[in-house]
């Protein structure tokens, strides 16, 4: 296989393994999230959502992650994506390049988001391909592609150019591709053990309020408007158990995805 092909098919690999790996912890940690933000009273401690979301995944595994295929779609593509955009340019503007490649390939990103969405609302993959095959259904996908890009372009920004950018503080041993397979398993295990925690923190606080605000919104489904639901998710007792909740989840998913990305990376670079 001819180098340059060999080392993109290791980059879409391992944005594919990024993906799944991600989505196996991710998954049930967002329904954990969900429920803390959903419990706007504040009745409940923390570790009761955690228990009860458990309890969950054991009982109903496979409703549990509905959707899980549209959204390993979702995450895979946008590591590999990551992966494929040249070092150099990453190197020289890490949250650039970064948003540049969450806005262009919105479009994407967004079909996996509505393929997932549907699933949890218990339609079929190709129920949800087909209320869009058509000119209105195509202008609805248009119309929502251009409030979802925005978004996308900074999370894609805060996830994978926080850690861009953090890579020039890692010590340059750790940057340079390991001559072993055991060394390039060693080294992205303590990169994206550095990586993972520190992005998080800074993805978490970041989207937090919109997340949250947009979670209640579509909760209180027309009773209420953004403007209520982002003043409820500004309480200071309420917002601080959503910041744990989503950060436990950022943490575990962005560990697991900066492996896969670090070995996919170092492979082909080796």
């Amino acid at each position: 296989m001819d180098p340059e092909a060999r080392r993109a098919a290791l980059k879409i690999y391992g944005g594919a393994a990024a993906g799944l790996g991600a989505n196996v912890v991710g998954i049930p940690l967002d329904r954990f999230r969900v429920e803390v933000a959903q419990d706007v009273a504040v009745a409940e401690p923390v570790a009761d959502h955690l228990r009860r979301s458990a309890g969950r995944l054991v009982r109903a595994p496979l409703e549990s992650y509905a959707g899980g295929a549209a959204r390993c779609g979702q995450k895979g593509f946008s590591a590999s994506l990551n992966l494929l955009v040249p070092r150099e340019v990453k190197d020289e503007s890490p949250f650039a390049a970064s948003a540049a490649a969450g806005f262009a390939f919105a479009p994407v990103l967004n079909a996996f988001r509505i393929l997932q969405l549907g699933k949890i609302n218990l339609f079929s993959y190709q129920r949800t391909c087909l209320s869009y095959a058509s000119p209105a259904g195509l202008a609805k996908f248009a119309k929502n592609t251009a409030l979802f890009a925005p978004g996308e372009a900074v999370r894609m920004m805060t996830c994978f150019g926080t850690k861009d950018a953090l890579m020039h503080f890692m010590p340059a041993r750790l940057r340079e591709p390991p001559a072993t397979a055991a060394g390039v398993a060693e080294r992205s295990l303590l990169l994206a053990a550095a990586l993972g925690p520190a992005v998080a923190v800074v993805e978490t606080s970041v989207s937090l309020a919109t997340e949250t605000a947009t979670l209640l919104n579509a909760q209180a489904a027309g009773e209420g408007s953004l403007h209520e639901a982002m003043a409820l998710a500004m309480r200071p007792a309420y917002l601080s158990r959503c910041w744990v909740a989503l950060l436990a989840k950022n943490v575990l998913a962005n560990s697991t995805t900066f492996f896969f990305m670090f070995a996919a990376d170092f492979a082909s670079n080796a």
